[in-house]
């Protein structure tokens, strides 16, 4: 069966780390959508896009795109 996923995490930077850098941002966030598709029974494939929201909490780097792909094989016995 094909799986979907859907994430969302926001990491925050404490006011002493804030103080320290003066690029930082509060914090970054970062959503992603994923998706497992069996290819028969013995592969799958599972795509990965993120978007980042102040990568790295650093206010003067640009929003960024992370895309993926995960395959995975197995031998012996099919799950």
């Amino acid at each position: 069966d094909v799986a979907f996923g859907l994430a969302l995490a926001n990491a925050r930077l404490g006011a002493e780390a804030r103080r320290r850098a003066s690029s930082a941002a509060r914090g970054e966030t970062a959503v992603e959508i994923t998706a497992r598709v069996p290819l028969g029974s013995r592969f799958a494939v599972q795509p990965d896009i993120q978007y980042l929201r102040n990568p790295g909490a650093d206010r003067t780097a640009a929003h960024a795109w992370v895309i993926g792909i995960r395959l995975e094989g197995w031998a012996g016995t099919a799950l």
